[in-house]
């Protein structure tokens, strides 16, 4: 069995100081915990306060991001070149794909392997693979799709889209919407996450730095309008003032998110941003060997139709039946208008002030200079799907 190297370290953020934090009931000093890519801030006291602990819950900003690092000179997410742009209704597989493409980019990163050339899993194959087998709508929100997909990643695996070959993985775990820690810990150890939320016609409007807001189902309804999911690939996580939100990859090609720099000229693309609480489903995730991912992992079907035991697994934890997620109560209230990606939500417009920089241990750069260029894009898809 090969073993992972030893990741080279690099110039370390200037905010990482920020993630040591004293406790304001016990005034205990909490130590940050060390992850492979990111130090994360201990989400819970560990002092003790009258005898017991304390576990007072950490509520100061942070931000991780696998897009704006480099691990061991290389960028973990491609270049925007690599962007996937997805065919219509194919967001379930184009996800999947491009969170396998991650995962083997990581792999080899870990392995000293080069990353030159990282074979694209075919989306549109693993979407007809489904599709083919006579699956029946089941009503909710793809949920029986996205199940059946992932589990075609671990038995047939994902083909590649040239040389033959295919993306086969060991097992897909699955990872509550609701555990942000849980959540935050895969991203810091170098785990994407394939995730979804509702989505309404605003969302391709989304601009840089705001803050997406689904539309409820129920609004969906009032409106006399079909419900519509969206799948993407968690790659960061932050908060901010008290609000927990991810970063998504999405796969609308490269006027996704346009950020420009100081020159016109584009330097991020791709990445958006929606509360964590908006995610309508659980998380997948992927392994990168044998190891074992996720609280709970989604099992084999007979068929494609959706098993209790993985319907299950997908329910987040606060939502006490699948009809309370079609009503959009995954963990929070949606607000504002039907599809509103309002400008007035915005979070963390100057990622200096809002973020505290990137907080990578081992990389780069944070946005007040340490380290050298970033390079941020998407999964590694030459052209559309």
């Amino acid at each position: 069995m090969e073993h992972e190297p030893q990741i080279l370290r690099g110039t370390r953020s200037s905010c990482e100081a920020l993630h040591r934090w004293e406790c304001v009931e016990c005034k205990h000093v909490n130590e940050p915990k060390e992850c492979l890519l990111y130090d994360l801030p201990s989400f819970r006291c560990n002092g003790v306060r009258s005898g017991i602990p304390c576990a007072a819950s950490h509520l100061g900003n942070f931000t991780i991001s696998l897009a704006d690092i480099l691990v061991n000179e290389t960028s973990l997410l491609g270049s925007l070149q690599d962007i996937k742009m997805q065919k219509k209704a194919e967001c379930i597989a184009t996800a999947i794909a491009a969170c396998l493409e991650i995962t083997e980019r990581v792999k080899r990163v870990l392995k000293g392997r080069s990353t030159k050339r990282i074979e694209l899993a075919d989306a549109s194959g693993l979407h007809s693979q489904c599709k083919d087998q006579s699956m029946p709508d089941f009503g909710i929100y793809g949920l029986q799709d996205l199940v059946a997909m992932a589990l075609l990643a671990t038995t047939t695996g994902v083909e590649h889209v040239y040389g033959g070959g295919y993306y086969k993985m060991s097992s897909a775990g699955v990872i509550d919407k609701n555990d942000f820690e849980q959540i935050c810990e895969a991203l810091a150890n170098g785990y994407p996450l394939v995730c979804t939320f509702l989505a309404g016609k605003n969302l391709e409007k989304l601009e840089y730095c705001q803050l997406y807001r689904p539309p409820s189902a129920e609004k969906f309804k009032i409106r006399n309008k079909p419900i519509m999911g969206h799948a993407a690939v968690i790659i960061g996580a932050g908060r901010y003032s008290g609000i927990e939100h991810v970063f998504f990859l999405n796969s609308y090609d490269r006027v996704f998110c346009v950020h420009l720099d100081e020159n016109g000229v584009v330097r991020k693309a791709g990445v958006g941003k929606i509360r964590a609480c908006d995610l309508l489903f659980n998380n997948i995730i992927f392994p990168r060997e044998n190891e074992t991912v996720g609280k709970t992992s989604l099992v084999a079907q007979e068929t494609t139709l959706l098993s209790q035991v993985n319907k299950n697994a997908m329910i987040p934890s606060s939502s006490g039946s699948l009809d309370d997620v079609r009503l959009g109560f995954g963990g929070c209230v949606t607000g504002g208008d039907v599809d509103c990606a309002i400008g007035s939500d915005r979070i963390g417009a100057d990622r200096n002030a809002s973020d505290g920089g990137w907080t990578g241990r081992c990389y780069q750069r944070d946005d007040r200079g340490s380290g050298g260029p970033i390079r941020s894009g998407g999964s590694y898809r030459k052209g559309p799907l």
